[in-house]
């Protein structure tokens, strides 16, 4: 008997040296499932296990989530993960953010008292070579209900003698195609086979907003002066291993509703008021992906373009 269950499935990433993230064989993933509730139950399946491979129900308040985690990928005995959202403070980002990818050395102190994401677990940054499924207790309770009493019933009792009888076993499929690196993938998307075409990978593009407060104009008598434009920039876009699921949508949107209450405040104060009465114009920003390192300096290359192309054709 097959049942169907939900949730989000952690996609493959790529970067311009290196995959991570999470994908399935071509058929899907099928292991037997278990349930981690207890160091025991970890230590068990790590150590005396028979019946492998399995795919792991973890809650994410486990305790040394991640570690646990980590360990279950090098195990061997692993072909997939459930994880069970059951917490409220995660991130699956680095407790320095782009730490390799800035212009400038990172000063954020990692070792120290001080971290920019001090619940970073750089999860995002890890090639698992197997599925990953979330899976909302508060969404889905009846998938995870179902998931412990197929558990209970067939697998929890007799552990050391599962390998003589039937077991509840669960198949994840996510297969992704994305391989090696960015520049290797997109090579192989462009290729051209009118016989299979096929698209390996896509980029993860956006769309910068922005807008001045007061309207920009080429050859403009007296030009603006230098430091004469203040930007007010927020970003669009949070940081997910999931497909579909941001759990951390919280922080742009508060940047956003602050944004528009800034445009709000101004464009009455400006009203009635000539361009003129004012010497500084005032550029309200929306990036998006802003939060994915090398990404992040192509949109603002594209934003600082377009931000300055009426200027900029004037001197040509």
């Amino acid at each position: 008997m097959y049942e169907n269950i939900n949730g989000a499935f952690c996609f493959k990433r790529l970067n311009a040296t290196h995959e991570f993230g999470c994908t399935s064989s071509r058929s899907g993933n099928t292991g037997v499932l278990h349930i981690l509730k207890e160091k025991n139950d970890f230590t068990w399946l790590i150590q005396d296990a028979k019946a492998v491979p399995y795919v792991v129900m973890l809650p994410f308040d486990f305790p040394d989530f991640t570690d646990t985690l980590l360990k279950l990928k090098d195990s061997g005995k692993v072909s997939g993960v459930i994880l069970m959202s059951n917490r409220t403070s995660y991130s699956p980002d680095d407790v320095c953010p782009n730490r390799y990818s800035g212009l400038q050395e990172s000063n954020c102190n990692d070792n120290g008292n001080k971290p920019w994401n001090s619940i970073g677990s750089s999860l995002l940054f890890i090639d698992f070579g197997f599925p990953i499924l979330y899976l909302d207790s508060n969404e889905y309770p009846k998938d995870v209900e179902f998931l412990e009493q197929c558990f209970q019933k067939h697998n929890a009792h007799d552990l050391e003698f599962q390998t003589s009888r039937s077991l509840c076993a669960v198949e994840l499929t996510s297969h992704m195609l994305a391989a090696v690196d960015s520049r290797t993938c997109i090579r192989r998307s462009s290729m051209i086979n009118n016989l299979t075409p096929m698209r390996y990978c896509d980029p993860l593009l956006g769309l910068n907003i922005h807008l001045p407060l007061y309207p920009r104009i080429a050859g403009a008598v007296p030009p603006p002066k230098s430091k004469s434009v203040i930007l007010v920039v927020t970003r669009l876009d949070g940081t997910s291993m999931f497909d579909g699921v941001v759990p951390g949508a919280g922080s742009p949107i508060l940047g956003i509703v602050s944004l528009l209450t800034v445009a709000h405040i101004l464009s009455t104060l400006v009203k009635d008021k000539p361009p003129k009465a004012l010497e500084r114009n005032v550029a309200l920003t929306n990036l998006e992906h802003s939060q994915r390192n090398n990404t992040y300096f192509y949109v603002n290359y594209a934003f600082i373009w377009v931000l300055c192309w009426p200027f900029l054709l004037k001197s040509v």
